[in-house]
């Protein structure tokens, strides 16, 4: 059996780091006081339920950076 993604409930770094780390696309939920960068560095984190995004951020996720991972590893977020 293969597959291509997979729900996760809890949005814990490494498991998704690992699962990242297979080429695999990973669904789960973040905490509203994640902190995240969305502004590429050059502003401080701040709570995930304080982002600001536009209209198509909204229909096709806005692209973020969790604290606490590698400068590289960025995640789409969506509700």
């Amino acid at each position: 059996m293969t597959w291509q993604s997979i729900l996760i409930w809890y949005a814990k770094k490494e498991i998704m780091l690992q699962i990242e780390k297979l080429g695999k696309i990973y669904y789960c939920p973040l905490k509203d006081n994640r902190q995240v960068d969305d502004f590429g560095g050059s502003k401080p984190y701040r709570r995930v339920d304080s982002l600001e995004r536009t209209k198509a951020e909204q229909q096709h996720g806005k692209v973020i950076k969790i604290k606490g991972f590698p400068a590289v590893h960025k995640e789409k977020f969506s509700e």
